[in-house]
């Protein structure tokens, strides 16, 4: 069972009741950073329990991504689906969009671009490609 996170910009979820060291126990809480031009990234932060009142330590943030969706998964806390296809061939890439889609999620209105903006690049790309039966024998 797949419990989505809102996807808002800085919206945290909090996890109370995290290991902290071997015996700590703390709050730790989660997001989603948005920055234009650069794409998404997540991040983390937990309170650190050793000092009094509320300290939070350093917050601890992922590499950007174009889209990134944080979801609760039943008995496995808070995963990730993060979107980057440039690692892919084109129909790797094309297959990897659409079971994205598939999967039902509810996209902010960044994300939504993000992802047609993922489409026109892969259709756009793969066009002009070069492959080793393109080239010319001399």
């Amino acid at each position: 069972m797949i419990n989505q996170i809102t996807c808002q910009d800085n919206v945290r979820y909090y996890v109370e009741d995290y290991p902290y060291g071997f015996r700590l126990r703390t709050t730790i809480r989660y997001w989603i950073e948005t920055r234009p031009g650069y794409g998404q990234r997540s991040a983390n932060q937990t309170r650190n329990p050793k000092k009094p009142g509320e300290v939070w330590n350093a917050p601890k943030y992922s590499t950007y991504s174009a889209i990134i969706i944080m979801y609760l998964e039943y008995d496995e806390g808070v995963q990730k689906e993060i979107v980057k296809f440039w690692h892919l061939s084109h129909t790797a890439w094309a297959e990897s969009i659409t079971e994205f889609e598939n999967q039902n999620f509810v996209l902010s209105d960044y994300q939504k671009e993000q992802l047609r903006r993922l489409k026109v690049l892969n259709e756009t790309v793969y066009k002009y490609v070069i492959t080793p039966s393109d080239t010319i024998k001399l």
